[in-house]
C-alpha cells in the first residue's frame, strides 16, 4: 500500500498514469478500496518528481540515490556474445561480497504481478556440493531403467519427441550413471538454485528470469556460469536429494547454476545462428 504527501505533491498525475491496478486516480488521489491490491511495484514512487509518495512497506529501506546510468548497446552486446557456458572454475568459491550483488541483482528481475516469490539457495560448503553431486547418478539409473522397459521407445515418440532425442538423453545418463571421473556440477565450487512454491506457473517463469539476470550479472564480477538442467530435473522427483539440497517440499527447483572463476579463458565468441523471427 502507499501514502502521498500532500505537501510534497505538485499533482502533476504522472503517479496516476503509471499505476497498474488504477490504485491511484488523477488528483492523484489513493482509492481507499483499491489500496489493498498495491502490488509494491514502487512505479508511483520512481516516477514522482517531488518524492511525496512513500510505499509503505519499504518507508524504512534506505533510499537508492543512484541515478540511472546509460549503458552501451555495443558493450551489453559484447557481454552477451562473449559469456560461455562454463565448466571449468578454479578452485576457490565465489566470495561471499560477490554472491551477495549477484543475489541483489537477481532480486531486480521482473517478476509477475511483482509477487516475487523466487528464493535463492546459494552452496558453497565443499561437503554439500560433492552430496548433491553424488546424488544425482542414483536418480537417473532409475531412468535408465524406464528407459529400458518394453514399448517405452513408442511411448517416446507418442508423447512427440524424437527418437533421436532418446538416444541422445539415453547417452547423457549412462555417463553420469557409468563414468566414474564425470560429475555432472562439473567440480563446481559454488551452486546457486532458484526455487518457486509449487504449482504457481509464473513465479516458475520469474525463476529462469532471475537466474538468467544473475549469470549476465556474474560476468562482470569475473565469475562463470553454466546452467544445469539434470540437476532440475533430478530435483523435482528426488525427495532425498532436496533434502540435501535443504529445500522444503513446498518449493521446487526451477534453475540451477553452477559458478566460479574461470579456469581458462576463451579468446573470442562463438557464432550463432540467427534467430527466426517474424515482424508484423
Amino acid at each position: 500500500m502507499i501514502s502521498i504527501d500532500s505537501d510534497k505533491c505538485t499533482k502533476c498525475n504522472l503517479c496516476s498514469k503509471v499505476c497498474t491496478k488504477k490504485v491511484i486516480s488523477p488528483g492523484p488521489v489513493i482509492d481507499p478500496a483499491k489500496n489493498m491490491f498495491c502490488i509494491k511495484c514502487g512505479h508511483c514512487y520512481a516516477v514522482c518528481p517531488s518524492e511525496a509518495i512513500t510505499v509503505l512497506e519499504f518507508k524504512d529501506v534506505a533510499k537508492d540515490e543512484s541515478t540511472r546510468e546509460p549503458v552501451s548497446p555495443d558493450h551489453l552486446m559484447n557481454l552477451i556474445r562473449h559469456r560461455r557456458s562454463l565448466r571449468f572454475y578454479k578452485s576457490e568459491p565465489v566470495s561471499r561480497e560477490h554472491l551477495e550483488k549477484i543475489v541483489e541483482a537477481a532480486a531486480y528481475a521482473p517478476s509477475a504481478k511483482n509477487m516475487r516469490r523466487i528464493k535463492a539457495y546459494v552452496y558453497t560448503d565443499p561437503q554439500v556440493i560433492a552430496q548433491i553431486n553424488g546424488r544425482l547418478p542414483e536418480h537417473y539409473k532409475k531412468l535408465l531403467k524406464i528407459f529400458a522397459m518394453p514399448g517405452f521407445p513408442l511411448i517416446w515418440r507418442w508423447l512427440g519427441h524424437s527418437p533421436g532425442m532418446l538416444e541422445a538423453y539415453r547417452n547423457d545418463f549412462k555417463r553420469i550413471t557409468e563414468d566414474p571421473e564425470y560429475q555432472v556440477l562439473h567440480h563446481t565450487p559454488t551452486l546457486m538454485v532458484f526455487t518457486a512454491p509449487m504449482k504457481d506457473p509464473m513465479s516458475t517463469a520469474d525463476g529462469w528470469i532471475a537466474a538468467q539476470t544473475a549469470t549476465i550479472f556474474a560476468e562482470t564480477l569475473g565469475a562463470g556460469t553454466c546452467y544445469n538442467g539434470y540437476l532440475v530435473i533430478a530435483a523435482s522427483k528426488d525427495k532425498t536429494l532436496k533434502e540435501i539440497m535443504k529445500i522444503p517440499a513446498n518449493e521446487h527447483v526451477v534453475s540451477a547454476i553452477t559458478m566460479g572463476y574461470p579456469a581458462m579463458t576463451f579468446k573470442r565468441s562463438a557464432a550463432r545462428k540467427p534467430m527466426r523471427a517474424t515482424f508484423i
